[in-house]
């Protein structure tokens, strides 16, 4: 549960531990711009076949995976009783959602 009577500093750190969170999640608007775009182009594959349902798809399976990143910060950062905790899960849910993003650079 939520840890009760920590430290000012503590309380600051979770404060500030979910608004950078929140600033550093990147996949949201990346889903709903790829949505949009999706909607409002013609997207050909090899000049033959629609793609529409395909980037429609993958952007709402961009917005849960935003969704859960945002879900599982603000429950690490409430459950959390100390300050360098609070910086580490921080950093290491960012980290853990970047790396489909670094996978797909690679990739190409």
């Amino acid at each position: 549960g939520i840890p009760g009577g920590v430290s000012d500093a503590v309380r600051a750190a979770q404060f500030f531990g979910a608004i950078v969170g929140v600033l550093m999640e990147d996949e949201i608007p990346q889903g709903l711009q790829l949505i949009a775009n999706g909607l409002a182009h013609e997207l050909i594959l090899n000049g033959q076949k629609r793609v529409h349902y395909r980037v429609i798809s993958s952007s709402f399976l961009r917005l849960i995976v935003g969704y859960l990143f945002l879900s599982s910060l603000f429950i690490n950062v409430a459950q959390n009783s100390d300050v360098i905790s609070i910086f580490y899960d921080v950093l290491a849910l960012e980290f853990v959602e970047n790396i489909d993003d670094t996978a797909y650079a690679l990739a190409k």
